[in-house]
């Protein structure tokens, strides 16, 4: 696990050449359109600008889950442990790696940019579907039950 703090440069270095959990659902074909491909040529041909650079939904995602993870603890009660990034323990494996909102297990937190209108964004009953590729890779990456 490296101590680099989420989204400072060193994570991104980190992060670069592996394909990280957040990104699992788009690998397996979970989106429609041409996002599988498009992230194939990310993942191999991107350039550091492009790396580091923060779109609209990026930004949301970052200001919004402080504010989530703040009040899960306060729901809960429980402690969570910030982390930067974990590439997982299996040398054949490497090329994967995690960043979980928090470490308490794992902590996963999304804040959807609902397609240019977050505010419009209501709570969810159930996880939706394309998220379950991204939580349990980071439970494998982890090496949570």
């Amino acid at each position: 696990m490296s101590p680099n703090p989420q989204r400072s440069e060193e994570w991104f270095a980190l992060r670069k050449d592996k394909l990280t959990t957040g990104t699992f659902g788009t690998a397996l074909g979970f989106w429609k359109g041409s996002r599988r491909p498009e992230l194939w040529q990310e993942k191999v041909f991107a350039s550091e600008a492009q790396i580091m650079e923060a779109n609209n939904a990026m930004a949301w995602g970052t200001l919004k889950e402080a504010v989530a993870v703040e009040q899960y603890k306060k729901i809960t009660g429980d402690e969570v442990s910030s982390m930067g990034f974990a590439v997982h323990l299996k040398q054949s494996c490497y090329w994967l790696g995690a960043s979980p909102d928090g470490v308490l297990g794992i902590l996963e937190v999304n804040c959807p940019y609902n397609k240019g209108k977050p505010e419009a964004g209501l709570p969810w009953l159930r996880m939706p579907f394309y998220y379950m590729p991204q939580v349990q890779g980071q439970m494998e990456i982890m090496d949570c039950e």
